[in-house]
């Protein structure tokens, strides 16, 4: 009985641990769950999953490599941050060689240094 209740603890910490894990990938779909086996397309829909779980947990979005598209700006805003003991937190995925590129859709033809 002790064993059951132990695999069955150490699954809902595993599943709890993964929930606030997101993986983008330039070969994912928006549809996919966000998981490292079927990632999401955009950052866009990965900042949708995550603004779901902040200030409940924290989060990471792991940004695989390749060159990624933006459909349309993307803003952060405070719902976007977390909280101290619960942060939102965007990194690359370090198992995934290469640079990582985010390209709008038309060229920046006026820039200005903020």
């Amino acid at each position: 009985m002790m064993k059951l209740f132990l695999t069955i603890l150490a699954a809902g910490v595993a599943s709890s641990v993964v929930a606030g894990e997101f993986h983008v990938s330039p070969s994912g779909a928006d549809s996919n769950g966000g998981t490292l086996a079927k990632p999401f397309l955009t950052l866009q829909r990965a900042q949708a999953a995550a603004r779901t779980l902040a200030g409940r947990e924290a989060v990471t979005i792991f940004v695989h490599a390749g060159t990624y598209y933006l459909p349309a700006t993307l803003i952060f805003s405070a719902e976007d941050s977390g909280s101290k003991s619960t942060p939102v937190v965007y990194q690359a995925f370090c198992t995934s060689p290469g640079p990582k590129h985010f390209r709008s859709r038309r060229s920046l033809r006026l820039w200005v240094a903020a």
